[in-house]
């Protein structure tokens, strides 16, 4: 499986209809694919990107933390295939050089936490791609 890498281009919180989602698009190209997720997911990403800090550490936060203090490196996501409307992704937790742990995560957590982890490479199937052009719309 081709597995583009992708970076997170932007975050859409429409309150007023109840409608979000998370768009990744191509580092060498030009295809987007759009991701619906919900409010909290999208509220989780958002405040991971302007590095929004609480007095105590949320979920994601937590999870990053843990990643570090048990000695993982969240080295990527892989959201690598779509079924039923439902979109799957894959968390890379380098242990060290021989183990490498992949993890099934929504894509929406995946990267609420990639954006916590500096140097975190994203990356999206090629087929997805194609998908998303033919108009079909999924939620992860």
């Amino acid at each position: 499986m081709d597995m583009i890498p992708v970076r997170l281009s932007h975050v859409i919180i429409d309150e007023q209809n109840d409608s979000h989602s998370l768009i990744v698009e191509e580092i060498r190209g030009q295809r987007r694919l759009s991701i619906g997720i919900g409010a909290m997911e999208a509220m989780a990403i958002q405040r991971g990107l302007v590095h929004d800090d609480f007095p105590r550490p949320l979920t994601h936060d937590l999870t990053a933390i843990l990643l570090t203090a048990l000695r993982g490196d969240l080295q990527a996501v892989h959201i690598h295939d779509v079924q039923q409307g439902t979109y799957f992704a894959e968390l890379h937790i380098q242990r060290s050089a021989e183990h490498e742990l992949r993890i099934d995560a929504r894509p929406s957590d995946a990267l609420a936490l990639a954006v916590r982890v500096p140097g975190c490479q994203l990356f999206v199937a090629d087929a997805l791609f194609a998908a998303d052009e033919e108009g079909e719309v999924y939620d992860d």
